[in-house]
């Protein structure tokens, strides 16, 4: 074959080896001949060789590089292929990137290519440019399929890692499951690269590309097409489920007209079509392995599993000891020595080709065999172990061959929890072998028909059977696995079945059916336990959905059969942790979860609130905290966002507080529940979104007067007292007190008898959650116990500075409503707000806590990130405010820290300036982001839930108070280059645009006179703030509001301020005059504005206008057709003899300049002259000068 072939020229070299331009003899048909050397591979790698040369020469796509042939000499294999001139790299390398039109002729023809691989089961698995070449007339041809594999029915998911890194899909370098859509993400790689000139997650760093490729978003190219967009936004989706595929991708309007659909009517099969397909497949394989059982009797599937590890165990060390004696044999020869080598692993290759597929499914880890070595050598006594007995049954049918397997799982289950090691672990085998499976799952439906029937010999097989399987599930790790397991057996969803079927028949009255219900409800708790909680992100269970919502709905009716209350605590427990694993591993499913319990299953409140208290015991009512636990869980919410968790806390509370509910609130509120956590934290819970039901737990007064009690007690000896849960009760008293303060109780009494105590958790407690729930308390007793505070300034500066550093560690905080940082804040404005106060700014400033505060805050913020200078243009090259974590700061906190601000600026100007232009200072960055309408929409809402009158005044003053932040350093002297800090540090937070924007948005038309007048502070302070101005105007398209600002309507404050700025910008450039004039000339083009100002009732404004028009007339002839009209021409003229003399100054400034520039206007002008005569005898000098 080699012999058939003229080599031409070397064309390519790589690690694979190297590729030749060749010709076919007799013929002038011209090849590429890929020579791949045998010497330094594995057969690993020659046996993936052939299997690429297998899948190509099946390929025959004109997209698709052809195989011609192949052949093999003693060093080498040979690969013939069509041959392509191009490569798709190369362009890329020597032009950089395409045009959009020639990467839609690329992508049509990729999208052919990969839909002729993937419907015929072929993944290419290592897409980039370099395996795409180019053919005569530029057809794009696919090639190198040195990583693709043939999807067999049984390999539809890989895991393994190939491919080129930068082109991978999230799941590959997640090592997730993955199928054909990983093709698609490479190719939205290769596409956006073949438009932007490199990938869309491009770095240097292995570690940094696996990031980005996972984390980070695509930054899209403004120049893009929609279409073309949409289209990478589909193939770049990082959840493989969502992204764009077959049959959709044909039909998208990028390629679609280039597509025709029916040609492509055998689509790839989709992973539920596969999964089919195995099922099928599969239980063909157990119809065979069946009829074979009965000719051939077989061991039994402990039998088999023991034995395979025990004949593991006996060849390992044979091949040992055989090497060993090896290598003790000095004398022997080299010869000799290969020769063993070759025959021991010929008969280790021998062996593991013979191990059944049962075994290759299983795992015995390499840890087993090193615990069994080590337990057979160490003494007896040492170490505890076990061996499970064989069964001497192969089928598992009668009720004492699942004892017996029920004995030997708990019997190894409580020897892991011991700590023993065990001799022949069996439970992780049984959920991997498939012969249990089949079992398991035959012997639970025959024993769970029976159990409906009513059959008791079925039901006690069946209780075996859900013992064995919880056991299963009691096995540490392997949640993906025992989900699998489940999934195969419908579980839990059959028990739960069950337990409808129960419940709708006779049969539940059976004496032993309550037994059979414990154990399914135990079951599921188990499951939800240990498999659902634990199951690796990219895990779902979508079934447990409904099976969720059926078990809510018979919770009523199962807890209202109980006899000894064995199971209604199940059922409980079980609820809560449904309810928990609905809130952490299902939450795209939790709305829906609660919102049936709101609308359908509200009886479930009825029966929680029922289940609270215990019966009656020597006429004592006592809470049970199995209840509580489920109820607690039912309402608690780790956000403020969750609202189908506040309507269900709001049904209880009504709840509660009816009549006929009156015990369990009682039994609650007893003082022998005070000393328990659990109802604590309920009460906390319950009281948080209510303040009806703080109203009455203040108007208990025995229980808070008990609680204040234990509280001292409590605290005082906690060092020595060992009752459960203390610092979780210390905890839940403070913000139940937290609580009732914010909704505005009167429990001053209760903090001064713990006042000692709060200051002692403040100052040196090590839980950072005392800090927060303390320091919010000391806003009632600040006054009685400001002597204290004044004493242990130091101190309590560390504990401010230890509360505000520590936010980022906190998890979860048992009240929403008051920001964690809100006590702190408190405390520091009282103490700066006290005269004789040894406190101050410096202080504050000094210790750290004002720089890590407002770090803090400013990561509380999200914001969009800021537009290139490029697309600046067309929009606001503001950052916008997307959200805020209210946790840290709430909005009552926000306003307390803006008072403190306020006062330090007022008290210590220099200090707080000075802190302001810190490099680690972000109180003006925040500051700017407070201001944006984003932020005060989002302010508003927070701070009031419903509509209130007041909430405009709220957010004008909260405005207002930023901005006399801003104003303080221009109301004094400070020095230069403190001040160009200052204005340098305005000017890159964008200070200007985002007042416009409120000025425009918020305040306009009757607040605006604070806000205009700093922003004329800044324009008029320096030129870069003249163009960010007129730039910003014109980017928030807001030139409306600069005319509208110079109406009659507005105070004349506010019309001078907007005078004076376009005055300054028409003085300070010619390119200014442009846009100045325009504002003036209005919609209509008539200068109707113009023509008002200076007929304005105020001189000043009369005067300011003169003077604006003069700078305009001064450095350009634009403003010439105002003066053109013969309106304001006069009225120039009246102004010209006017009594105030800076009215006849600006105006005589207007005629000046307009008849410097040019001789046009001199019909217009010749009116003004014998007035102008009149003027060179004016008593101020810079009038006749203007006349003159």
């Amino acid at each position: 074959m080699a012999d058939s072939y003229h080599v031409l020229e070397l064309v390519g070299e790589g690690s694979f080896g190297k590729v030749y331009k060749g010709r076919k003899k007799y013929s002038g048909q011209v090849v590429a001949l890929k020579f791949i050397p045998k010497k330094g591979r594995s057969s690993k790698d020659l046996i993936n060789l052939q299997r690429e040369i297998d899948i190509m020469r099946s390929l025959h796509h004109p997209n698709i590089i052809a195989l011609l042939d192949s052949f093999e000499t003693a060093d080498e294999v040979c690969v013939v292929t069509e041959y392509a001139e191009g490569e798709l790299f190369q362009i890329l390398e020597d032009d950089g990137n395409l045009v959009e039109d020639q990467v839609q002729e690329i992508a049509v023809q990729l999208v052919k290519a990969l839909f002729y691989l993937h419907s015929h089961r072929i993944l290419h698995r290592d897409m980039k440019p370099q395996n795409i070449l180019i053919g005569k007339g530029g057809v794009i041809k696919l090639c190198d399929f040195g990583f693709a594999r043939a999807m067999s029915i049984n390999t539809l998911v890989l895991t393994s890692i190939k491919g080129t890194p930068l082109y991978m899909s999230p799941e590959l370098v997640e090592e997730r499951p993955y199928d054909h859509n990983a093709d698609l993400w490479s190719l939205g790689c290769i596409l956006y690269e073949l438009f932007a000139g490199t990938p869309p997650f491009y770095t240097n760093n292995i570690f940094q590309l696996v990031n980005l490729i996972c984390k980070d978003s695509v930054k899209w190219p403004a120049e893009m097409s929609p279409n073309f967009r949409s289209f990478l936004q589909g193939l770049l989706t990082k959840d493989p489920r969502k992204r764009l595929s077959w049959p959709y991708l044909l039909r998208h309007p990028f390629i679609a007209d280039s597509i025709n659909e029916e040609d492509f009517q055998e689509l790839p099969l989709t992973p539920e079509e596969f999964g089919k397909l195995q099922k099928s497949e599969e239980k063909k394989k157990i119809e065979l392995e069946t009829k074979k059982k009965t000719v051939e009797k077989k061991q039994t599937w402990v039998e088999r599993l023991q034995q395979q590890a025990q004949e593991k165990k006996k060849s390992e060390k044979k091949d040992s000891g055989q090497e060993n004696n090896a290598r003790k044999k000095s004398a022997g020869s080299k010869k000799e020595k290969n020769g063993n080598k070759k025959n021991n692993e010929r008969k280790r290759n021998e062996r593991e080709s013979s191990k059944d597929r049962c075994d290759e499914k299983g795992r015995i880890s390499e840890d087993y065999d090193r615990e069994m070595e080590i337990t057979n050598k160490v003494k007896e006594g040492h170490v505890k172990h076990i061996k499970l007995p064989l069964m001497s049954d192969q089928e598992l049918e009668s009720d004492e061959e699942w004892s017996n397997l029920l004995e030997s799982t708990d019997e190894e289950l409580k020897l892991q929890q011991q700590g023993g090691e065990i001799e022949d672990p069996v439970l992780e085998r049984l959920v991997e072998s498939s012969d249990f499976l089949g079992k398991m799952s035959a012997g639970f439906h025959s024993a769970a028909d029976e159990v409906v029937k009513g059959i008791l010999e079925g039901a006690s097989k069946f209780r075996q059977i859900l013992k064995v399987f919880r056991n299963i599930l009691l096995l540490p790790g392997l949640a993906g696995q025992k989900l699998d397991f489940c999934v195969a057996i419908g579980l839990p969803e059959k028990c739960v079945t069950i337990m409808k079927d129960l419940m709708s028949t006779e049969v539940i009255k059976l004496p032993w059916c309550n037994e059979i219900l414990i154990d399914c409800v135990t079951l599921f708790w188990t499951f939800l336990e240990e498999c659902a909680m634990k199951l690796p992100e990219h895990r779902s269970f979508p079934a447990l959905g409904e099976t969720s919502v059926l078990f809510v709905s018979l919770l009523p009716q199962l807890v209202a059969l109980d006899c000894d209350a064995r199971l209604q605590d199940t059922v409980l427990n079980c609820f809560a942790a449904l309810c928990e694993t609905v809130d952490t591993r299902m939450t795209q499913f939790s709305s829906d979860f609660y919102n049936n319990i709101i609308t359908t299953n509200i009886q479930v409140i009825d029966c929680l609130i029922n289940c609270l208290t215990l019966q009656e015991s020597q006429g004592i009512c006592l809470c049970n905290n199995t209840a509580i636990t489920a109820t607690a869980a039912l309402i608690n919410h780790n956000t403020d966002e969750e609202n189908h968790k506040q309507i269900l806390s709001q049904l209880l509370v009504q709840k509660l507080l009816s009549q006929q509910f009156k015990k369990q609130l009682a039994t609650l509120l007893s003082p022998q529940e005070v000393k328990d956590h659990r109802t604590l934290a309920l009460l906390c819970k319950v009281c948080e979104g209510s303040k009806e039901m703080c109203v009455v737990i203040v108007d208990q007064e025995e229980y808070l007067s008990t609680l204040g009690v234990n509280f001292r007690e409590l605290v005082t000896q906690s060092g020595s007292c060992d009752m459960e849960g203390l610092e979780e009760w210390i905890l839940h008293v403070t913000v139940l007190w937290c609580i009732l303060r914010y909704h505005q109780q009167d429990i001053s009494q209760q903090l001064s008898s713990c006042g000692d105590l709060l200051i002692e958790l403040f100052l040196h407690s090590n839980n950072i959650l005392f800090k927060i729930t303390t320091s919010f308390l000391f806003q009632t007793l600040f006054p009685e116990c400001r002597d204290v505070f004044s004493q242990s300034q130091d101190d309590i500066l560390t504990a401010i500075l230890s509360t505000i550093t520590s936010m980022p560690r906190i998890i979860h905080f048992p009240f929403c409503d008051i920001g964690l940082c809100d006590g702190v804040i408190h405390l520091l404005d009282n103490m700066l707000a006290q005269d004789t106060s040894s406190l101050n700014a410096s202080d504050v400033i000094s210790s750290g806590i004002w720089d890590a505060l407002w770090y803090c805050l400013l990561v509380t913020i999200e914001v969009t990130s800021s537009p290139k200078p490029s697309e600046a243009v067309s929009g606001d090259g503001r950052s916008q405010v997307l959200s805020v974590n209210w946790t840290v700061l709430s909005p009552e906190g926000v306003l307390t820290l803006l008072e403190l601000t306020c006062r330090m600026s007022a008290k210590y100007p220099l200090i707080s300036v000075g802190s302001l232009v810190s490099s680690s200072n972000k109180t003006l960055n925040v500051l700017s982001l407070w201001l944006s309408k984003e932020f005060l929409l989002l302010f508003k809402k927070r701070f009031y839930a419903d509509s209130s009158p007041d909430e405009d005044t709220v957010v004008i003053t909260f405005i207002n108070k930023i901005l006399q932040i801003f104003c303080t350093p221009f109301a004094m002297e400070i020095d230069e280059s403190l001040l160009h800090d200052l204005q340098s540090l305005f000017y890159e937070i964008k200070v200007l645009e985002c007042l416009l924007d409120v000025i425009g948005n918020v305040l306009y038309p009757d607040n605006v006179e604070l806000a205009l007048g700093f922003v004329m502070r800044l324009v008029l302070s320096d030129l870069i703030f003249v163009s960010q101005f007129s730039k910003a105007v014109i980017q928030q398209q807001a030139e409306w509001l600069l005319e509208s600002l110079l109406s009659s309507d507005q105070p004349d404050p506010v019309v001078l301020d907007a005078l004076t700025i376009l005055s300054h910008m028409a003085r300070c450039s010619v390119d200014h005059v442009q846009f100045v004039s325009s504002i003036l000339k209005g919609d209509r083009g008539d200068y109707e504005t113009v023509q008002l100002l200076l007929s304005h009732n105020s001189i000043a404004v009369c005067a300011k206008t003169c003077g604006m028009m003069g700078n305009l007339l001064k450095k350009s002839v634009a403003f010439y057709p105002a003066l053109k009209k013969k309106t304001i021409i006069t009225l120039v003229n009246n102004h010209l003899q006017h009594e105030d003399d800076d009215v006849r100054k600006a105006s005589s400034y207007i005629i000046g300049n307009a008849a410097f520039h040019s001789d046009s206007l001199y019909t217009t002008l010749s009116p003004s002259i014998p007035i102008l005569v009149q003027l060179l005898s004016d008593p101020l000098p810079r009038t006749r000068s203007n006349a003159a």
